[in-house]
């Protein structure tokens, strides 16, 4: 049932018509340690299982010994562990649709997944309440009930004794072990807590490590990718987040999976959390979730269809070397009609003739180069330590009276998810959120502030806060703790922050940094937004969901670019083609996007795909680069043959085509 650790294993067997689970440990071990500490684990597991007599913890049926291997036998529950439960398939038609509607990207609803973990909470709140942990949890050992109530097997002695002794992490805990349990030493800082509690705080760890695999579709056989989701960025205190869903659950897995155990929430803190106060019904609802992001761009296109598009052009001319101030100039005056006519580029310093693939370079181009500080529209939190690893994310500049360049920048926002046409921008979650009308959450202030966003979490779990001194006099200046407009409390600014109302003053917090202080500027950019009236469409959508729609597809996968290409002119003895597949599939997420510009000037993919082939012709002079023809999604490449050419060329290619490196023609 789960992978093999140092001293057990646990296995599934049957005999005489009956199965069940035997957890094995192993008494031989040669050296006299080894020995101690396996029958330490064999009566720290008969112990924890037959002392505490809860619903959450498996009882022992019977304790035997055989060939120097001791074994715990305990009911077989058909439904098997929680990977086995998270991969098993829906019932029938009707499940599959509902699916469709919800989160999680696994077999099981959203609500069952919220139910499982709610009861495996509250078992984890027993044994922390008595002054144990678990030690060891993992999906592996979560078993289900036929009626789906889970239950903890595996508790080992070497991960939860009285002195705290751990013999390093066993294969089958490793991607769900606590970023301490590595090494201890980075948290000596934090033994004032206590043994007992940092081990709770490792289980709270494994418990959101849990979560976030079972509701963002994460296959947690894969050990693998389950570590690099978990540890791809420990610089951010934290693990970072996916973007997309429900706020509730992003909140919750925030303050569970902290590489600072001090900082971590505990298990009592977690079950009165909102995640699990609210039904996850509701929280379909409440995050415009009830219909899936396919329908939704289906709904867009058909809205879109409904206003007709003018065969007749709009034309930009600008500047390539100034293409921030020449684009956002040029649609000042732009209105609903205009918007609706395909767009023409001509760069007056660049010669190229625009068949699409010059507008699509214009609008990346804009994206790219909006964000930079001498156009003085937007501003970033600048903290090396705190970035996140796909860089920092922007805000409109409170100091910026250029109203007008803002509305632009909105009517470009619009223009992306009018021509379903993803570009790389930085804007901050909350932008997408005050758009489409929703508020945003201290999970959103992480991704614009994450020192600052980890402050106000050390905030809420303090006690006596009244001692720091704080008033609400830095977050009601505005008056306002809503992007939809509605009033702030009538209390006075100087009220300090106290126990009583410390979670009300964070909010507040959040909503005056991330809207109150520049609403002007944020109003400007939802006016070009809305040029093209499209409120009834969007009001099905979330933040995410927007961001989705101008973004695209936030991480490439090369195995979908590469089923994209065709090739055209090689023979088939041509070893080309396997070559650059292979090569295609090498490349680092950096390099997919600039290869993906070099075909197609997108660096992302739209929301619904590509929608065509990437056409391989071949050309006949070796010694060319690989050349890009972003209209027609056609790269010319001559017949390397030989896999070390072919990597320097298509190297030199892709390491100049952020400048050009592409033919518009």
């Amino acid at each position: 049932l789960s992978h093999q650790s140092t001293f057990t294993r646990v296995l599934l067997v049957k005999y005489l018509e009956q199965t069940c689970v035997l957890k094995q440990v192993r008494l031989d071990r040669q050296d006299e340690g080894d020995r101690r500490r396996a029958r330490l684990t064999l009566a720290h597991e008969v112990s924890m299982r037959r002392h505490f007599a809860h619903p959450g913890i498996q009882p022992v049926q019977a304790v035997f010994e055989d060939g120097g291997k001791a074994y715990i036998q305990s009911e077989y529950h058909r439904q098997g562990s929680l990977v086995q439960w998270l991969s098993s398939p829906p019932q029938s038609r009707q499940r599959q649709l509902q699916r469709r509607a919800e989160l999680s990207g696994s077999s099981r609803r959203a609500y069952e997944i919220q139910s499982v973990f709610y009861n495996i909470a509250r078992t984890l709140e027993y044994l922390h309440s008595r002054g144990e942990c678990h030690g060891d949890l993992s999906p592996h050992n979560v078993l289900l009930h036929q009626d789906d109530r889970p239950v903890l097997i595996n508790f080992d002695y070497r991960r939860g004794g009285d002195d705290g002794a751990d013999c390093g992490v066993g294969a089958d805990l490793q991607p769900w072990a606590a970023p301490e349990r590595f090494d201890k030493s980075r948290f000596d800082k934090n033994k004032k807590h206590g043994t007992k509690r940092q081990r709770a705080a490792g289980d709270m760890w494994s418990f959101g490590a849990m979560l976030l695999t079972a509701m963002y579709d994460v296959d947690c056989s894969d050990t693998a990718k389950v570590s690099r989701v978990l540890f791809a960025e420990p610089k951010l205190g934290g693990v970072r987040i996916p973007s997309r869903g429900n706020e509730r659950l992003r909140d919750l897995l925030w303050r569970l999976l902290r590489t600072d155990p001090s900082e971590r929430m505990s298990v009592s803190e977690a079950l009165e959390h909102p995640y699990f106060r609210v039904s996850a019904a509701a929280d379909l609802f409440e995050q415009r979730n009830v219909i899936g992001i396919d329908t939704k761009r289906r709904m867009l296109e058909a809205r879109m269809a409904s206003f007709g598009r003018s065969r007749h052009a709009f034309e930009i001319r600008t500047k390539r070397s100034d293409i921030v101030l020449g684009v956002l100039s040029r649609l000042h005056e732009v209105n609903r009609f205009e918007m609706l006519k395909p767009f023409k580029v001509h760069y007056t310093d660049y010669k190229a003739q625009d068949e699409g693939g010059l507008y699509w370079d214009l609008m990346t181009e804009v994206f790219v180069r909006m964000f930079e500080p001498q156009h003085g529209l937007f501003e970033c939190v600048v903290d090396d330590g705190d970035a996140p690893a796909d860089g920092a994310t922007y805000l409109p500049d409170p100091k910026c009276e250029r109203m007008k360049d803002l509305r632009s920048v909105g009517k470009l926002l619009l223009r992306t998810i009018v021509d379903n046409l993803p570009v790389p921008c930085r804007l901050a979650p909350s932008v997408f959120k005050f758009l489409v009308g929703q508020r945003p959450t201290l999970a959103d202030l992480e991704r614009y502030d994450a020192t600052q966003a980890r402050n106000l979490s050390r905030l809420l779990r303090m006690e006596n806060v009244e001692s720091l001194g704080l008033d609400f006099s830095d977050v009601t200046e505005s008056g306002d703790s809503s992007n939809n407009g509605s009033s702030s409390s009538n209390n006075s600014s100087t009220r300090l922050v106290t126990d009583a109302n410390k979670h009300e003053y964070v909010d507040m917090y959040v909503q005056h940094t991330l809207v109150g202080r520049r609403r002007r500027q944020l109003n400007a950019i939802r006016e070009g937004f809305r040029t093209i009236n499209l409120d009834i469409v969007l009001s099905y959508f979330g933040g995410d969901d927007l961001r989705h729609m101008v973004c695209g597809v936030s991480e490439l996968n090369a195995a979908d670019i590469v089923a994209q290409l065709t090739f055209r002119g090689f023979s088939e003895r041509s070893s080309t083609p396997g070559l650059l597949r292979a090569y295609v599939l090498s490349l680092s997420q950096d390099n997919l996007r600039r290869f993906l510009r070099l075909v197609t000037s997108k660096r992302a993919l739209p929301a619904g795909g590509l929608g065509r082939h990437i056409i391989v012709q071949q050309c006949h002079d070796l010694s060319k680069l690989p050349v890009g023809h972003t209209c027609t999604f056609t790269i010319d490449m001559p017949d390397y043959q030989h896999e070390e050419l072919l990597r320097n060329k298509m190297d030199t290619a892709l390491a100049n085509v952020d400048a050009s490196g592409v033919d518009y023609v």
